[in-house]
């Protein structure tokens, strides 16, 4: 595991966070730090917080706050990603407690390269720690490794409340560490699996408090015993839960669970509330000894990505005694589009396929059933290759269209990956946007006739040429290596044709239409007949004419 080195912060972030703490110097404040790393360096270059429940020992923010946050992370509202947290101590000083070591502890599961930053309420100092997972102590980041002058002051702290205003960030002084690079470009996924993991451990470790320990009216003999449920979970399955509890005077056992979900159309994702249930006795058993305890959460409220719960037990003791287990996370199998959107472009008459991928969340590989939801443009087939897919294959669409299909530019068809288990349907959908698109040709008149020119003769009046307009149109989209060629077919020997482009024009939509003038002559020794053609275009495998054009050669 690696160890930091040094914690880069700039005197805006503190002023900030100590002008926060020092606001309420009766009650802790909470929230998280945001920046990069480099190495074993943190930088530091804002400080998040939200709506949350506090007083004098706790600080808790609320699971709107949570997903407010996370969902501006991962709309990139705010910059940077969670590389610590930060609370305040009523009293005591510049300390962790046997709770914050927890806290850190659950954090650095999760990413080694987090820090703690406490703050004194009533003097404004502050300082960084990381814990030791084997002494379970705190480990304080010396001073000289932590730039922590205090310079101009800063405007108050970031509220997810005030999501709809603009966002300033404060440009960062780095006095002890290196800058790091920029960051890459987050996928929504890696936010999903590793910031709002780091977040929701935050959150769990700071609301837990006193874990296995006892709350409220003094001694007590109360205990909870309490093993996991086994993996794997999926999306729509129920979990049961159980308990062992051991205590005289028992009230209740409570189960506390949050859902945390994929937000619709790779938005982020839903930090549902904290709910509280009470748990049933599975068998009857006598107050003095262990009793089993169980709650099964339904199948329509499993949903992906995680279940964050702990169990507690009180006591009739006034206040009661209460015991809780530590906070526990499972992982729910889900599945997800990769993309929200997919290009594609088609040909008339031409076959096309394309590939969908179905990212598969804590190793769903459930099938799930491929949907065309939207009805495709006249004349346009859209069909799954295989309507069961399991993630993390993909999903392969075939599109086909007849010579007359309706010409297109970006139309959205929705495409649902559909799951059904214990009656409960879950839906993902993604769209495919879809250009149809061809060349097409037009020929006018249909009839033209020409005097036949003799050798030496002066040939330039009308009368020894037939000319035709020919139309091109070329539709949005449409390509093709080898360009795009008009010839003629069906003239008798003799005859000859040239073709001279008269306008070009693009429309709005992008759709060009090139005009030509196309001219045959007949050579005297061309035979005096009527002659069917026809005005062929060409590009790569699209050929389209237009047939029985009539020619006439005349003396």
């Amino acid at each position: 595991m690696y160890s930091v080195s040094h914690v880069a912060i700039s005197g805006q972030v503190i002023e900030k966070v100590v002008m926060e703490a020092r606001e309420h110097p009766d009650e802790q404040v909470v929230g998280v730090l945001l920046g990069g790393q480099s190495g074993g360096n943190i930088v530091v270059e804002d400080a998040v917080t939200g709506p949350f429940e506090a007083d004098a020992t706790r600080a808790t923010l609320t699971g709107d706050s949570i997903a407010r946050i996370a969902d501006d992370i991962v709309n990139k509202r705010i910059r940077g990603s969670i590389v610590g947290w930060y609370h305040s101590h009523v009293r005591g000083g510049v300390f962790m407690s046997e709770t914050d070591v927890e806290t850190q502890l659950k954090l650095q599961q999760f990413s080694p390269l987090v820090t703690a930053m406490v703050i004194d309420s009533q003097t404004g100092q502050s300082g960084f720690f990381r814990a030791d997972a084997k002494t379970k102590e705190s480990i304080p980041v010396p001073s000289q490794n932590a730039g922590t002058a205090v310079t101009t002051p800063a405007p108050a702290p970031y509220v997810v409340e005030q999501a709809t205003a603009p966002y300033v960030v404060e440009q960062a002084m780095y006095p002890q560490a290196p800058t790091p690079p920029a960051p890459a470009p987050v996928s929504v996924r890696t936010i999903l699996l590793v910031v709002i993991l780091i977040t929701l451990a935050v959150i769990g470790g700071i609301a837990a408090l006193a874990y296995y320990r006892p709350l409220g009216g003094g001694t007590t003999t109360l205990t909870i015993t309490h093993n996991p449920p086994a993996p794997p979970f999926t999306i729509g399955n129920p979990i049961t839960f159980d308990a062992n509890v051991t205590g005289s005077n028992l009230l209740n056992v409570t189960l506390s669970y949050r859902i945390v979900e994929s937000a619709p159309q790779q938005g982020g994702v839903i930090v549902g509330d904290l709910v509280n249930v009470p748990m049933l006795l599975k068998a009857a058993c006598s107050t003095s000894s262990t009793c089993t305890y169980s709650y099964t959460v339904p199948s329509s409220e499993v949903s992906g990505l995680y279940i964050q719960y702990y169990i507690s037990a009180f006591d009739t003791a006034s206040p009661p005694n209460v015991v809780r287990t530590d906070v526990y996370t499972l992982d729910v199998g889900d599945f997800i589009w990769h993309d929200d959107k997919t290009e594609i472009t088609v040909l008339r008459q031409i076959e096309s396929s394309v590939t969908l991928p179905l990212d598969s969340i804590h190793s769903f590989t459930d099938p799930v059933t491929i949907r065309i939801v939207t009805q495709p443009p006249l004349g346009v087939r859209v069909v799954p290759a295989s309507v069961q897919v399991r993630p993390p294959n993909s999903a392969v669409l075939t599109i086909t269209s007849t010579d007359t299909a309706q010409i297109t530019s970006k139309y959205d068809i929705e495409i649902d990956a559909v799951y059904i288990i214990h009656a409960v349907q879950i839906i993902r959908s993604t769209v495919l946007e879809l250009t149809v698109t061809d060349v097409d040709i037009a020929v006018s008149p249909t009839y033209q006739k020409t005097l036949r020119c003799y050798s030496g003769e002066s040939c330039d009046e009308s009368n020894y040429h037939a000319v035709y307009t020919v139309t091109l149109t070329v539709y949005e989209g449409f390509t093709s290596p080898s360009g795009v060629n008009i010839v003629l077919t069906g003239l008798p020997d003799k005859a000859y044709y040239q073709i001279l482009l008269l306008d070009h024009k693009i429309a709005a939509d992008g759709t060009e239409t090139l005009t030509y003038n196309l001219e045959i002559r007949a050579h005297s020794d061309a035979i005096v007949d009527k002659y069917l053609f026809s005005v062929v275009v060409k590009a790569g495998t699209i050929t389209h004419s237009v047939d029985n054009l009539q020619f006439e050669i005349v003396d």
